[in-house]
């Protein structure tokens, strides 16, 4: 299912993920059976992955999206009960889930169905890593559940502690997310740009930081055609 939730049919050939794969490169890749892979993933260029029904990967050290990437998620089918399942927990301190690392510059972000648990160690669930930077994030499908697991200071989606984030668009899917944007003002003055919230999202459950704040823009929150949260 491509990014607007149709059918699409790829025109070319896809790599399965094993265990040894820590590096993708520019190109489409599919996880069709389990794979769990022990290091940090590095993606480079413009990576497409397609989570297929029943398959679950699970990146122990989570997921680095580098500074000229772009980073696209994919699920077989809409079908929550089977859908393919994305696990990216960063056990090192400093490491965003799925993005950056300490002081990184992370890509462009985009999911657009599957199960995504992604969990932050100091930097956010799915974002930028401690003092870094992340590019666009945007969710257009799935079922997300992402928070900063170590102190909460991180957002769920959005910074990592002390660091920034750019505009986030969420479209649609169903989100659960300890915060929203900017990480806890408690600490240094961290930035995030739009945040935008269309009618397409089916579900959306934000919890507050250890700053009592969820959406937290240094810019703008916008709810669009009726969405609220």
């Amino acid at each position: 299912l491509d990014e607007k939730g149709s059918l699409k049919t790829l025109d070319e050939s896809a790599t399965a993920i094993t265990s040894s794969m820590t590096t993708w490169n520019a190109g489409w890749y599919v996880v069709s059976e389990d794979a769990t892979i022990s290091d940090r993933i590095t993606v480079n260029g413009e990576v497409h992955l397609i989570l297929a029904d029943g398959a679950t990967l699970t990146a122990s050290k989570g997921i680095t999206v580098s500074a000229s990437a772009n980073f696209n998620v994919y699920a077989q089918s809409t079908d929550e009960a089977t859908m393919g399942k994305l696990i990216a927990t960063a056990e090192s301190r400093y490491n965003a889930g799925i993005g950056g690392s300490k002081g990184s510059i992370a890509g462009d972000i985009t999911i657009s169905g599957g199960k995504i648990t992604a969990i932050g160690y100091d930097g956010a669930g799915i974002g930028s890593g401690y003092k870094g930077t992340v590019g666009t994030i945007t969710i257009n499908d799935g079922v997300i559940d992402a928070k900063d697991d170590y102190a909460g200071d991180g957002a769920g989606i959005g910074g990592g502690r002390y660091g920034s984030a750019s505009v986030i668009d969420i479209k649609g899917g169903v989100i659960q997310a300890k915060g929203i944007g900017m990480a806890t003002t408690s600490y240094g003055n961290p930035t995030c740009g739009n945040i935008n919230i269309y009618d397409g999202v089916k579900r959306i459950i934000v919890t507050s930081k250890d700053d009592g704040k969820g959406l937290a823009s240094s810019s703008a929150v916008t709810f669009y055609s009726g969405s609220s949260a």
